[in-house]
């Protein structure tokens, strides 16, 4: 195996390491969920903090399964002229749209760096009356930012190989 190969090998694994370790999110989301709908209807006694986490916990696993959808290529797509095209043609589609991919990271990463050590730095708490304190949540865009990042610069050199060689590199 080459440099290159263990190189994109690593990605793909955090990728697909962090994807199934999100997915165990949803255990949680689903059993705050329920315990709210029972506590709500069933004795009348809404909990001030279930939405909110529930949410939070959504939120994550859908920021989270970024790298782990795209290391699939299992985003939205609309490929009815794309498929017709022939491979290079192909590849360089797919390097405009990763490139793009990279820019949205950058400015996530950035942003949501800045966002979250001020959250940090001011100890910030929600508005709500559970009043949980807001960094863990916000820590979470910069890191799923990092995650995709990572996935889209392993996709970047699939799509060069594809490029250079003309077949579809997988």
């Amino acid at each position: 195996m080459s440099k290159q190969e263990r190189f994109l090998h690593v990605i793909e694994s955090i990728s697909e390491w962090s994807g199934k370790v999100v997915s165990f999110l949803l255990i949680p989301l689903i059993l705050i969920v329920v315990f709210e709908i029972v506590s709500r209807y069933v004795f009348q006694q809404p909990t001030i903090w279930a939405h909110e986490l529930s949410t939070w916990l959504w939120g994550t696993a859908g920021l989270m399964a970024g790298a782990y959808t795209l290391r699939y290529q299992r985003h939205v797509a609309v490929d009815i002229l794309q498929s017709r095209f022939p491979p290079r043609v192909r590849g360089i589609t797919e390097l405009l749209a990763t490139l793009c991919i990279l820019l949205l990271c950058a400015i996530l990463i950035w942003r949501g760096s800045v966002e979250a050590s001020y959250s940090i730095s001011i100890w910030e708490h929600s508005s709500t009356a559970w009043k949980p304190l807001l960094f863990p949540i916000k820590i979470m865009i910069p890191t799923a930012a990092s995650l995709l990042a990572l996935q889209a610069i392993a996709k970047s050199v699939r799509d060069i190989r594809t490029i250079t060689s003309g077949r579809l590199a997988l």
